[in-house]
């Protein structure tokens, strides 16, 4: 089974998060935090060494999702806590867990999900 949505350049990270929410089941403000980091992380790509959530990633956090201070720190924790968000040494900061970060390919973005059964228990 296959569904397609269309989106757009702002809207391309939001969707995917979404689509990934089934698994992590987080609030909206929470999936806001989640695709702008995203971009962020994306748009300064893998190699230059920074902290994703360092003092400028949440100032434009912030500013472009109009979340205070105190709020936008309980949500980077539900973003650790569920593993969204993992300490990388060689990087000495945050990042996106790799696993999760999209894959742009001919401006499309597929997500692909295996269920297998278990043994009946």
């Amino acid at each position: 089974m296959e569904f397609r949505a269309l989106v757009t350049d702002n809207n391309i990270y939001k969707k995917y998060v979404e689509v990934l929410n089934s698994l992590f089941r987080l609030a909206e403000r929470e999936l806001d935090v989640f695709s702008l980091l995203i971009k962020i992380q994306l748009n300064w790509g893998l190699d230059i060494p920074i902290d994703i959530i360092d003092t400028r990633s949440r100032r434009q956090l912030m500013r472009e999702t109009l979340i205070n201070k105190n709020n936008l720190s309980k949500y980077l924790q539900v973003l650790k806590n569920n593993k969204i968000l993992i300490y990388n040494e060689n990087r000495d900061g945050w990042v996106i867990n790799p696993s999760l970060l999209p894959k742009v390919i001919e401006d499309k973005i597929s997500v692909n999900f295996t269920l297998q059964k278990k043994d009946n228990e």
